[in-house]
């Protein structure tokens, strides 16, 4: 079979993104079902982002600190400025520059950064251990960034982050990528629970949305294209060797995209997806989370 005359089949998996937690849910449906991981967690009962957030906060803390350190520099500085009246900024202006929420800046004051002496390792490291372990925080990029290099070191699995439909340019425009996506998934649904009769005056309504999903899907795959040249020239593994799964980000809520009825593919099987195709099938499916419990997270 010619490779264009073969189908794509997308669906975007919306996480619940309540306390905060779309990312580490993300995540953990990524995970949930590795033998590795269900072999070393199988004491500690992770059903959900919420405990997986929770044991990767206390679990890999110790790994890697260097990554925070010019965000908490920023940070520090930033704060230090609000604190002594040195800016008009109020906390939501601090939070907004650096693309996180108040919860994580009120956690980082709580947990001493501006008596932290941010030079020294141990300084940095007590201040994350009391941080981390605060939920409902929106996770900074360099959190987010350990978290990633911990999952391609201890599972394979490469994490690749496309963003789309967030606010670009100089002149803070919304991108509509996602919007569209959203209306084309919509309509197909409807077209499912409509009579016969009213099936065909709409699907001519729709050829045009599907003209904007193909181009759509192009740009998807171009940014995964990218993003997997530029990661793998930093990664020493074999290609095949390796597992990726695909995360749409609109700077606001994390989903996970399924990519030819997997969450994760390996790097044959993605690369040819990124190959053109003709054909295609583009849907969503909300994911619910399983109730938390606010327990403490023990072994059995």
């Amino acid at each position: 079979m010619n490779t264009y005359d073969k189908e794509d089949s997308l669906k975007l998996l919306n996480v619940s993104g309540k306390y905060n937690n779309c990312f580490y849910n993300s995540v953990y449906l990524v995970i949930k079902d590795n033998d590795i991981f269900k072999k070393t967690t199988k004491s500690y009962n992770i059903t959900n982002g919420t405990k997986l957030r929770k044991y990767l906060s206390e679990n890999i803390i110790d790994r890697s600190t260097k990554n925070f350190i010019e965000y908490l520099k920023l940070a520090k500085t930033l704060l230090t400025m609000m604190n002594n009246g040195d800016t008009s900024m109020e906390i939501h202006d601090v939070a907004s520059m650096l693309s996180v929420n108040v919860v994580e800046l009120e956690s980082l004051l709580n947990a001493g950064i501006l008596d932290t002496n941010l030079e020294s390792e141990a300084g940095i490291q007590n201040l994350l251990e009391k941080h981390l372990k605060v939920g409902s925080r929106m996770p900074s990029e360099s959190e987010r960034k350990m978290v990633l290099s911990y999952i391609q070191q201890a599972f394979n699995i490469i994490i690749v982050e496309i963003i789309l439909g967030a606010k670009t340019g100089d002149d803070n425009i919304q991108d509509k990528t996602l919007d569209t996506i959203y209306k084309y998934v919509y309509k197909k649904h409807k077209i499912k629970n409509l009579s016969q009769q009213s099936i065909d005056l709409i699907l001519l309504k729709t050829m045009k949305e599907d003209i904007k999903i193909a181009n759509i899907i192009n740009k998807i795959k171009e940014r995964i294209f990218s993003k997997i040249h530029n990661l793998l020239n930093n990664i020493r593994n074999p290609t095949e060797k390796l597992k990726f799964s695909v995360f749409i980000n609109d700077m606001r809520h994390y989903q996970v995209l399924k990519i030819n009825k997997k969450i994760i593919n390996n790097y044959k099987e993605l690369i040819e997806f990124i190959l053109p195709k003709d054909n295609f099938t583009f849907s969503q499916k909300s994911i619910r989370s399983q109730p938390i419990m606010y327990s403490k997270l023990k072994k059995k």
